[in-house]
């Protein structure tokens, strides 16, 4: 798991791991939906609020080809529903559970300061 987390991080997205097949108590060996999946946080400083998930179908797109098409586009989509959402709210509760404010994207440089 905490290889996973690491190259999460290190990429900015994650990927649908290779056993598993779309069900959560069989393998993809015994059970594959033929499908393939790339998710990114949305990020408040440490704290996400929500995540955007892309789901497509194996045979028609290989998962090399889709972190080319995919993964910038939705990295930045992430970014910009993180902007809006601090547009809307310029504080938040940061996992200290203390109210944090962020003075832009932390992938543009911006600095969380906490209370």
């Amino acid at each position: 798991m905490r290889k996973i987390i690491e190259e999460t991080r290190a990429l900015g997205y994650g990927l649908r791991t290779h056993d598993f097949g779309g069900d959560f108590d069989q393998a993809r060996s015994v059970s594959d939906d033929g499908r393939e999946s790339i998710g990114v946080a949305i990020r408040l400083g440490r704290h996400v609020p929500g995540a955007i998930n892309v789901t497509w179908a194996r045979r028609v797109m290989s998962r090399e080809k889709a972190i080319k098409l995919l993964a910038a586009p939705v990295l930045k989509a992430a970014e910009e529903i993180a902007e809006k959402l601090m547009q809307f709210k310029e504080s938040f509760y940061c996992e200290s559970n203390r109210l944090c404010t962020l003075n832009a994207p932390l992938s543009r440089g911006g600095q969380q300061s906490c209370k």
